[in-house]
Formats: structure tokens, C-alpha cells, sequence
């Protein structure tokens, strides 16, 4: 609503507003997400696949940090620069699920020929 009312009356400062709050919401958030990665690296250290829960959490990480690019982008008026955006972290997430997919793959192998 804040952005909505600057807008009517100074146009020009309303986009960096936008961007100011959504970068102080976006610092926020990390400081409300930082016990749960705790607890996630505190539980991962007990259970038999935790290096696996390692990707699940740099891979959420990767997509809360492109997805706010994106919709910053957007904000902007740059679709084509958050549409870009979106592509560089999901090639991001593919890369960081290449070590997954080849123990999966190795795990297959090992049950087909045992």
C-alpha cells in the first residue's frame, strides 16, 4: 500500500521503494529461515542419506534467490532480463542435481546386476 500511495504522488522514487522493501523483506525472511537450516543441518547428521538433504536445501535456495530476481526483474519492467533470470537458476538446480542423479543411476546399475 505504501508503494501505491508514493506512486501517486512521486512516481519517480517509487521503484527504488519497491526495490528497498523488497530487499529488507527478503533479509528478513533469511533471519526467520535460519533456525530451520539448523535443524535441518542437526537432523541430517543422524540420518543415512543426510548428504542428500544438503541438495534439497542448496536447491530452495537457489530458487527463493531467482525467484525474488525474477519478480524484481518484473517490477522493473524487464520481463525478458526475469524470464533470464529463471532459465540461470534452474540450469543452476540441474547442475546441482548432477551428483544425485548419478547415484541414483549408479544405485539402479548396482540393483539390476545384483
Amino acid at each position: 500500500m505504501l508503494i501505491l500511495i508514493i506512486k501517486q504522488f512521486k512516481n519517480d522514487i517509487a521503484l527504488p521503494v519497491s526495490v528497498c522493501v523488497t530487499l529488507v523483506l527478503s533479509l528478513l525472511s533469511l533471519a526467520l529461515i535460519r533456525p530451520v537450516c539448523e535443524y535441518v543441518k542437526e537432523i541430517s547428521g543422524t540420518v543415512e542419506y543426510g548428504e542428500y538433504i544438503g541438495f534439497m536445501m542448496k536447491s530452495l535456495a537457489i530458487a527463493l534467490v531467482t525467484s525474488a530476481s525474477a519478480d524484481i526483474c518484473r517490477d522493473c519492467g524487464e520481463g525478458a532480463i526475469a524470464a533470464k533470470v529463471e532459465l540461470v537458476g534452474k540450469c543452476a538446480m540441474m547442475l546441482l542435481a548432477l551428483p544425485v542423479i548419478k547415484s541414483i543411476l549408479a544405485l539402479a546399475k548396482e540393483i539390476l546386476y545384483a
